[in-house]
């Protein structure tokens, strides 16, 4: 029992050294290449041998003079011995890093397309905004937390009033430039813990995590303000539904249908408005306009 710990300590000191040998050897070999260090590594191994001959001989009485005879042919079958093993062995750890460089290459490149595929899989490819997948998978997870701890969540539905106008009369490409703004300007008014996503065409939705109601028309009412202060498309106004729960059992749908009813209702109002949905009995939305309650 008490031998083990000390088996164990040298097995580790004896691994710490072979991997410091073997840094050094890919170290010597990247910078010097196989034959360089092939040819360095076999004249320092002979100088060793050619040393620890002569260090016998005087050992062993000859101390008048160490046969040159002895030294050559320790020097030559050193030589023979360790040069055809050197360059092999070198060769292979050149061959083994060239191999380990073109891996990394490849998993760099692996790695790139795997995020890339990722970033397609969850993000609009016009607004850079999550989509509609990525969306549903994270509200998911934010309305199953409300449920759990009681907290807030609240969802807003965005739609561009009368966006098919917009491209009748100025063309697709000015429709998508529109929907770029209204995506710089949801970015630019919302946490860091909030996320925005298309939801398809010209409606967006907007994830609000520990968001009460007031909270929730106070974020869309910046969202509102500042789409009508772009100087880039001053025509352009948006209707917003908004819609929260914390421990009532609502799922996700029933909270984006929620949403959606109070954006129906918003439009149904004038358009250019926030309606938030009234949990209450009645179970109808409150409208608001720009400036306050309807």
């Amino acid at each position: 029992m008490t031998g083990a710990p000390k088996v164990d300590r040298g097995s580790a000191v004896a691994g710490e050294m072979l991997g410091q040998l073997m840094t050094g050897v890919l170290a010597l070999v990247e910078r010097l290449g196989w034959r360089r260090a092939t040819l360095l590594c076999s004249l320092v191994i002979t100088a060793v041998a050619l040393t620890s001959v002569t260090a016998l001989q005087l050992l062993m009485g000859n101390s008048d003079r160490v046969g040159t005879t002895s030294l050559i042919a320790a020097a030559v079958l050193t030589l023979l011995l360790v040069v055809p093993s050197l360059a092999i062995a070198f060769r292979l750890v050149e061959h083994l890093e060239r191999t380990r460089a073109r891996l990394l290459i490849e998993i760099d490149r692996r790695v790139i397309a795997e995020q890339q595929l990722r970033r397609l899989a969850t993000t609009d490819e016009l607004t850079g905004l999550g989509n509609r997948r990525h969306f549903v998978d994270r509200a998911r997870e934010a309305v199953a937390v409300a449920r759990r701890y009681g907290q807030w969540c609240t969802i807003a539905v965005i739609d561009i009033d009368l966006f098919k106008r917009v491209n009748d009369r100025l063309g697709h490409q000015a429709g998508d430039q529109a929907l770029i703004g209204l995506a710089a300007v949801l970015k630019a008014n919302l946490r860091a813990t909030d996320l925005a996503a298309r939801f398809g065409g010209d409606e967006f939705v907007v994830l609000l995590p520990l968001t009460d109601p007031d909270a929730g028309k106070a974020a869309a009412e910046r969202i509102q303000q500042s789409v009508r202060l772009g100087g880039s498309w001053p025509e352009l106004t948006i209707s917003i539904g908004v819609a929260s729960v914390r421990d009532e059992g609502a799922s996700l749908e029933e909270l984006l249908a929620r949403a959606d009813q109070a954006l129906y209702d918003a439009k149904g109002g004038g358009r250019n408005r926030i309606s938030v949905f009234n949990g209450g009995e009645d179970r109808q939305a409150r409208l608001f306009d720009l400036d306050g309650e309807t």
